[in-house]
């Protein structure tokens, strides 16, 4: 016998062990003409971990390992947990000692049934090594996660969260950028982890205090209330309004927004023309997120307090306001026309026959303006003519404030209208005619407009009133 052959036959008797664990081992022989053997059989059992049972031996009788037959056999051996592969050795005894295995099956108690599939003709003093035919039960399979075991093959499947890069290995799947989340977009925004994905809160959102199926959606946070007090907003000028997912700071009556979001600037209603105050009779002062109507001089504040208008300040008397003495100045009299010698400033009560304001006779509509120092109760009007006969018979009064908007001086008609009213005036040249006003009124300028008139509009006049302290 060579040396090799017993060198080995002598490791093989070395290295058999006997331990603990009992497997069932099943040795097919191939059903084809002289297949089966007389040779001594040994086989190794090799675990996926690499561990290995060493040589058994599978001997039982002269009858074993013939032609069809599946012999079985019960040995103690090491553990080696789930099998990968099987190693078979024969040696060259016997009258026939050739051997043509089918297949060899193992198990013991708990395991599968580990299928290791030969088919060929097994040489002498040679270990042959078959690997278990579940790829993935053996541990051979190069999947990186999940193996699927087929029929003939097998198949690599990834964990969730993941997808194939390739037969075997697995990659992250992205599932923010590819949709394949349930994050609630409007309150959350997605997270990419490695085989997974986390929805955080947006900014004004937060986590709901159950958790379940809300893992994917958050609930807004009220930064105006209360319990939070979490928002920006100047007290002084704007007050906070929550929206979904936000806030605003909105402007308080009188504030306007400004360059911040969060605090608004004063507007200043005088200037803008946002207020209410009666312009005739007061002046508007702003103030920080308001304004005020102060009386303007002459004016007092109305009974029922208003906040936006006053009245004029009463006096009691009557005296003349300055047309007969001077103290109304000629610069302060205008006229509509007047003929060279007859200007306005001649329209002096008693400033003799021949004097008086003349209007042209083409002006149609002829008025004569007296300006006064400042605002006046205007409680009477005189009138007189010029020499031989020319006088105005009747006239009409307008005032004004600030000599832009002009009033008619007025009185009720029989439709409760109210309509210019027509004074009487002369009814010679000579003679002064005096009209007191129903109902005083409080100006600066005063305009006689005359209506009819004997010859030609020619007179002379002086008002009568007071001014307030």
């Amino acid at each position: 016998m060579p040396l090799f052959p017993l060198l080995s036959f002598a490791f093989i008797l070395t290295c058999s062990h006997v331990y603990g664990t009992k497997y069932v081992i099943n040795v097919t022989t191939s059903r084809r003409l002289f297949s089966g053997t007389d040779a001594h059989v040994n086989i190794n059992l090799i675990g996926s971990n690499g561990a290995s049972t060493g040589s058994i031996r599978l001997h039982n009788s002269h009858r074993d390992f013939e032609f069809g037959r599946t012999d079985t056999f019960y040995r103690d051996a090491k553990y080696v947990g789930h099998l990968k592969a099987v190693k078979i050795y024969r040696n060259n005894n016997g009258a026939f000692p050739n051997w043509h295995l089918a297949r060899i099956t193992a198990s013991y108690k708990g395991s599968p049934l580990y299928t290791f599939y030969f088919n060929r003709w097994i040489a002498a003093w040679r270990w042959v090594t078959v690997y278990e035919q579940n790829e993935c039960r053996a541990g051979i399979a190069k999947c990186q996660h999940v193996c699927i075991d087929t029929k003939h093959k097998y198949y690599c499947a990834c964990r969730q969260g993941y997808k194939l890069d390739g037969p075997y290995k697995c990659q992250d799947v992205n599932e923010c950028t590819t949709g394949k989340h349930e994050c609630d977009l409007k309150s959350t925004t997605c997270s990419n982890k490695v085989g997974n994905y986390s929805c955080p809160c947006r900014n004004g959102y937060k986590r709901y205090k159950w958790y379940g199926q809300w893992r994917y959606k958050c609930e807004d946070i009220d930064e105006c209330s209360s319990e939070t007090h979490s928002n920006k907003c100047e007290k002084l000028t704007t007050t906070c309004q929550n929206k979904i997912g936000s806030y605003a700071c909105q402007c308080k009556t009188g504030y306007q927004p400004g360059q911040s979001p969060y605090k608004c600037e004063d507007v200043d209603e005088c200037t803008s023309g946002k207020h209410k105050c009666d312009n005739q009779t007061t002046s508007c002062n702003n103030l920080d997120g308001s304004y005020v109507c102060l009386c303007k001089t002459g004016y007092e504040a109305t009974q029922d307090q208003s906040l936006y208008k006053c009245q004029a300040k009463q006096c009691n008397e009557s005296v003349p306001l300055g047309m007969e003495s001077g103290q109304i100045s000629n610069q302060s009299l205008t006229a509509s026309s007047n003929y060279f010698k007859f200007p306005a400033w001649k329209a002096r009560l008693n400033s003799g026959m021949a004097k008086s304001w003349y209007a042209f006779a083409e002006d149609r509509h002829p008025w004569i303006q007296v300006g006064l120092e400042k605002l006046t109760w205007l409680k009477a009007v005189a009138t007189q003519g010029k020499m031989f006969s020319f006088f105005v018979k009747t006239y009409e009064l307008a005032y004004s404030t600030d000599e832009v908007t002009w009033f008619t001086y007025g009185e009720l008609d029989e439709n409760n209208k109210k309509v210019g009213k027509v004074f009487n005036g002369n009814t010679d040249p000579y003679k002064v005619v005096k009209v007191e006003l129903d109902k005083p009124v409080y100006t600066r300028f005063v305009r006689l407009y005359p209506q009819s008139w004997n010859d030609g509009v020619a007179l002379k006049l002086e008002l009568y009133g007071c001014s307030p302290e």
